[in-house]
């Protein structure tokens, strides 16, 4: 991230960075246990379960688990992911308020607290469990919704939510636009290759787990290593 908001929202800057590493560790620890229960459920409970009321083994086995063949961790972990991306590339110096870049990552977490609310009336109503890193990523979503908020509250929601939606509507111009503010065509190059290489590792995270555990156990959940 750049020093606009390190220096403006020192704490704030903190404190959003804190959620977002913390949350993508959390949606990759949720990818990892989501192949562990589906595809290797003699290799041992997962480590989230606490209780009988309060375990993951519930929810990872709920049809709400996942998302055209994606576990909700991965696609937690790119959201989380391409966030930290975003705010260490970014530099909203030139924009003028409400900044199109920060409204659109508005308009990216209000949906993504939508989400979390849907999926939260769903364990609420349909699972016999509570998910321990299910609450702590709706906790995640509700607070980075209220830091991105604080940053440029005085713009107004409905403004920033205009702004926002206007700005993800031309977002791959925004993103050429952000490519060629880099300077020169390496570093242009270098930032689209790891954001290519990004999205491949954190959105096929279910597969590189799966692939790890098979290393130790067999598919078919057999307590004796390979």
């Amino acid at each position: 991230m750049k020093g606009y908001l390190r220096e403006m929202y020192p704490r704030w800057w903190l404190g959003l960075f804190f959620l977002l590493f913390s949350g993508l560790v959390l949606a990759l620890y949720s990818s990892f246990e989501y192949v562990h229960v589906t595809e290797f459920p003699l290799s041992g409970e997962a480590a989230c379960n606490f209780t009988a009321t309060l375990n993951c083994e519930s929810a990872i086995s709920s049809p709400y688990s996942s998302l055209f063949g994606f576990s909700l961790g991965s696609l937690g972990a790119l959201f989380y992911g391409l966030s930290l991306l975003f705010f260490l590339l970014y530099d909203p110096e030139a924009e003028e308020s409400p900044r199109r870049g920060l409204s659109g990552f508005f308009v990216a977490t209000t949906a993504s607290l939508g989400v979390s609310f849907i999926l939260f009336l769903i364990s609420l109503l349909t699972l016999e469990a509570w998910g321990p890193v299910c609450l702590a990523l709706y906790a995640q979503s509700i607070l980075l919704w209220i830091f991105i908020w604080r940053i440029e509250r005085e713009s107004g929601i409905l403004m920033r939510l205009k702004v926002g939606v206007g700005a993800l509507m031309h977002l791959p111009k925004n993103l050429f636009g952000l490519l060629a503010a880099s300077g020169d065509r390496v570093s242009s190059f270098g930032i689209l290759g790891v954001t290519i290489t990004s999205v491949v590792i954190l959105l096929f995270s279910d597969l590189w787990f799966s692939l790890l555990l098979g290393a130790f156990y067999r598919p078919s959940g057999d307590l004796q290593s390979l």
